[in-house]
């Protein structure tokens, strides 16, 4: 109300009336309402005014009898000392704030302790080197009971303001060792306090030295017993990430973090959702390598834990998965997104509240897109078209609708039309008017990818003129609009650049899979080939001698011709592995060509032909026995029928 005023009323009666109210012969409650009236007066005058008419009669409020004034003015003191000079503040209000510093009752030395840590750095540094860091480490030497909550509170901001003016290791050593004697006591409200100056804590002791002062106590505090000193702790980590950086993050925070990703308690996993993109961000390197490989691996389980927990909540469900989208940033293997995120992502699509499954989609869509395999990208859509398009739910259709403008933004046009448009065309005989409705909706866009006089232009058109029929009015409704926007907004010469360049960034993508396939494939047969080499020869030395011999014997019989060396005969003689079918190749024909040619097998050649010959002969000699027997037997019978 006082701020509303005008500056002329306030100088004038709203003044007057502070004054005869602060008077030592009014009553205590007309003092209080004074004493909570002098800061506000303070920032809405004038610095002569209040210097003049309004600064002694506040000092006298500061050594009021009843200490309720008191301690109302401790609270007003900062505001005075940005009304007035720094003459005044350096000698009376410091030794006033001094005086209530030691005052007789708890109330005013505990508001007295707060108003000193909060107007630190509004005194000269000469003044806090030689009259308030004594009495700070006067306090952090004997922290008793009373004062201990309060100092807690307020110990971040202390430590920051009075850091320039800790010169020797020992002073800071003390404001560390009072910070790890507070984080440690019983009450539990004392250790949330510790838990939210964490960070400033760690900016006071800086990167370098937070292992060595600070680590041990954090770890305390993120496994504490009280669920609110770990759900201070989990709102406040990822500004401890942020001073640290990257690599000491890596090496001291990963513990913790992961300690409260894995946390059952919803009140913690709700603290540190809104702030998993920001932590995970800090994490990531540039640096590709086995290190990066491994921490993103080890780090499946606790995001997949914290996934877990919070599901059954959707409206922390919602921005866990809005800090998803970091994941193609995160993993670069895109296996791991695949494998363990996306059958994650379909089940909240299929069984989360609409909201959560919009957002499932929307993050699923650009892990397609993110994806630089092929045939993953193709059996994601399957999947979807199999799951959703086909689904017996209306909403889950309705979904895949939604899902097709996704991928009409996010993709190319060829990429909609290879997956998604045929598909999305035959819903227009589906029994929901609200299914009809959307898909008379996506129309405009589904004509903006269609390419010229082709098939589909026609089905476009045949759909227009079916929903234009249709029994439902807000069927025929939307169809008129969206025949309105297909006429009105013809393709423009941007939006079909900005296609073109889509489509080159998936075919680059294409590329870069055919490549990686190609090494894998390479590194692949020089693996095979080495292992073929090595088990032919071991096969060769470990020949039993009974083969030995039998190949002796054979050339034996084959003539010395045969034992003229012939790489192919030893070539094609050697062991082959197991398991493998053995392949003739065109050059491999022409060597077998080129071998018959050679003495040895001509000789071999006719060997064999002389003894075919042989063995014919006498097969014919017994067959011509074996008829003359027949006939002779034959002609006994007759003889002995006539008989």
């Amino acid at each position: 109300m006082m701020r509303q005023l005008a500056v002329s009323v306030l100088r004038g009666k709203v003044l007057q009336i502070v004054l005869s109210k602060s008077q030592y012969s009014q009553p205590t409650h007309n003092r209080t309402l004074a004493a909570n009236t002098v800061g506000i007066l303070c920032e809405l005058l004038d610095h002569e005014t209040v210097e003049q008419e309004l600064f002694a009669q506040a000092m006298c409020l500061c050594q009021d009898t009843d200490y309720e004034v008191r301690a109302i003015m401790c609270g007003q003191l900062p505001q005075i000392a940005r009304a007035v000079s720094a003459d005044l503040v350096n000698k009376r209000i410091l030794e006033e704030l001094l005086d209530l510093v030691g005052d007789e009752i708890l109330e005013v030395r505990l508001q007295a302790v707060d108003t000193m840590i909060s107007m630190c750095d509004v005194f000269e540094t000469e003044i806090r080197a030689t009259q308030i860091l004594p009495i700070v480490k006067q306090i952090c030497r004997n922290v008793s009971d009373d004062v201990s909550l309060t100092l807690a509170a307020n110990f971040g901001l202390l430590a920051c303001k009075l850091s320039a003016d800790l010169v020797a290791d020992g002073d800071s050593l003390m404001i560390f060792e009072t910070f790890k004697g507070l984080a440690k006591n019983p009450d539990s409200t004392c250790r949330k306090h510790c838990a939210f100056n964490f960070p400033a804590m760690v900016k006071t002791s800086g990167a370098a030295k937070f292992a060595v002062h600070l680590l041990d106590t954090l770890v305390a505090l993120s496994a504490d017993e009280a669920v609110p000193v770990r759900q201070t702790i989990a709102a406040g980590i990822h500004e401890i990430a942020l001073i640290l950086g990257g690599q000491r993050s890596i090496t001291h925070l990963k513990p913790v973090i992961i300690t409260l990703f894995t946390d059952s308690s919803m009140a913690v996993c709700e603290a540190v959702v809104p702030k998993v993109g920001v932590i995970l961000g800090v994490l990531r390197s540039d640096d590709s390598g086995e290190p990066q490989q491994a921490l993103w691996h080890e780090m499946l389980s606790p995001l997949l834990a914290l996934q877990t927990t919070v599901e059954h909540k959707w409206r922390v469900h919602l921005p866990l998965l809005k800090q998803w989208r970091g994941l193609p940033d995160w993993y670069t293997n895109r296996n791991d997104i695949y494998e363990h995120f996306v059958p994650v992502l379909l089940t909240a699509m299929n069984a989360a509240p609409n909201v959560v499954a919009q957002e499932a989609a929307s993050v699923l869509c650009l892990c397609i897109r993110r994806n630089n395999f092929d045939f993953q990208q193709r059996a994601m859509c399957q999947r979807i078209l199999r799951e959703f398009g086909r689904a017996s739910r209306w909403s889950l259709r309705m979904l895949f609708l939604d899902f097709c403008e996704m991928v009409m933004t996010t993709f190319s046009r060829r990429f909609f039309r290879t997956h998604f448009l045929d598909h999305i065309l035959m819903m227009d005989t589906d029994r929901v008017p609200n299914v009809r409705k959307r898909l008379a909706q996506l129309l405009p866009a589904i004509a903006e990818a269609l390419p010229p006089n082709s098939i589909h232009s026609e089905k476009l058109e045949g759909i227009l003129e079916c929903f234009h029929q249709d029994r439902d009015r807000d069927v025929v409704e939307t169809t008129t609009w969206a025949q309105e926007q297909i006429v009105s907004r013809p393709l423009s010469a941007e939006d079909d650049e900005i296609d073109r360049r889509k489509e080159l960034e998936e075919d680059g993508d294409s590329k870069a899979e055919a490549a990686m396939h190609s090494l894998v494939q390479e590194r692949r047969n020089i693996s095979r080939g080495r292992t073929c080499q090595l088990s032919g020869s071991l096969a060769e030395k470990g020949k039993k001698p009974a083969q030995i011999s039998s190949r002796r014997s054979l050339c034996r019989k084959l003539g010395p011709n045969s034992l003229t060396h012939d790489p192919q005969l030893d070539k094609s003689d050697r062991l082959r592995p197991m398991g493998r079918r053995e392949t003739t190749s065109a050059p491999n024909l022409q060597s077998l060509v080129r071998h018959q040619d050679s003495p040895s097998v001509t000789f071999s050649n006719s060997l064999i032909s002389n003894k075919t010959k042989q063995s014919a002969a006498a097969r014919s000699q017994r067959r011509h026995s074996a008829s003359s027997d027949r006939s002779s037997l034959s002609s006994e019978r007759r003889a002995n029928f006539k008989r």
